[in-house]
């Protein structure tokens, strides 16, 4: 994602409980060029909010945020600014 590179990321952290790799499905993180809009028209056609827009607390690696859909199906969204 950043330099035109893909990035695939399997992660599990205390401070995000509940997102650690499991058999309960996968967590598919979709790159957009603006988080913010993409996340209004996702809430807009019926989608929920599971986290908010969040720093990456590393140098450089943007935000992202996370949506469920109607049958709650949870989506990660990315920008790197």
């Amino acid at each position: 994602m950043k330099d035109g590179k893909s990035v695939c990321s399997i992660s599990s952290a205390p401070s995000f409980p509940g997102f650690a790799p499991s058999n309960g499905g996968v967590l598919v993180y979709l790159q957009t060029k603006d988080l913010d809009a993409s996340v209004k028209a996702a809430l807009d056609n019926g989608a929920t909010l599971v986290t908010p827009k969040t720093k990456i607390q590393v140098d450089g690696w943007g935000y992202f945020a996370i949506i469920a859909d109607s049958v709650g199906n949870r989506i990660g969204l990315y920008c790197d600014k």
